[in-house]
């Protein structure tokens, strides 16, 4: 699905990604060819997910749920973005359903090891391990700790840049074991996030500048241990009044 793969292309840009998303058309009039589909979904997940667009994201998620137990990869080209429930889990932790979201990732991450997909282990461990923390139940902490201690080794030893930070930066904050104080501001904008805004919107909704707004969710980001506005929108839901 072309259109979803340009929004990931605009990781970190949620602005923008946001805008391509809009010209994008919302699920139900997408076209995918049978060959596709399965990888469209997917990749439109994802793309919903960063984007705060939970509505979409519901039915996407929906849509996958009768590939349970497959995995999601491209027609003939060189793309594999791991098993069904790798997105399934993703999803489910965005749209603040930690329950499902930790029983998807756990199977996730038995898949991926199952099909030879270190990679995807690392990918699904790390995520197994912010629901849980996001969770926060009985024994969560310690399983946490252990998915995270697996995602973090497996990231470093497969050279996987774009988690080697984020499974050390949650390492190091599971070690700390103190609980992370945001300001009136900053959990004020982590609501916002929560609410689907962008940082356009955040900044015209509290009257400051845009920049301000990007870098009060950056803060946000680093304070929390978290790499992605979705993440914040869940924490949010769970912990802000």
């Amino acid at each position: 699905m072309d259109r979803a793969r340009a929004l990931l292309l605009f990781a970190g840009l949620p602005d923008e990604a946001a805008a391509s998303y809009q010209q994008a058309g919302p699920p139900e009039t997408w076209s995918l060819p049978a060959f596709h589909i399965v990888q469209g979904y997917a990749m439109g997940a994802l793309a919903c997910a960063e984007l705060g667009r939970f509505e979409e994201l519901a039915v996407l998620l929906n849509w996958l749920e009768q590939f349970r137990g497959e995995h999601v990869a491209g027609d003939g080209t060189i793309v594999y973005l791991g098993p069904v429930e790798l997105i399934l889990g993703r999803g489910a932790a965005a749209l603040g359903r930690l329950d499902d979201a930790v029983d998807d990732l756990a199977v996730a991450a038995e898949q991926a090891a199952r099909a030879g997909a270190p990679g995807f282990v690392a990918e699904a461990q790390y995520h197994l391990a912010m629901a849980l923390l996001a969770r926060n139940g009985p024994a969560d902490r310690d399983r946490a700790e252990s998915a995270a201690g697996d995602a973090d080794r497996l990231a470093r030893a497969l050279g996987m840049a774009a988690y080697v930070e984020r499974t050390g930066t949650l390492v190091a904050y599971l070690n700390r074991r103190q609980p992370v104080m945001l300001s009136s501001r900053e959990a004020e904008v982590a609501q916002l996030v929560a609410g689907g805004l962008t940082n356009r919107q955040i900044a015209e909704r509290l009257v400051i500048s845009e920049r301000t707004a990007e870098n009060h969710v950056q803060h946000i980001l680093t304070k929390l241990g978290f790499t992605t506005r979705s993440q914040i929108a869940a924490w949010s839901v769970r912990t802000i009044q």
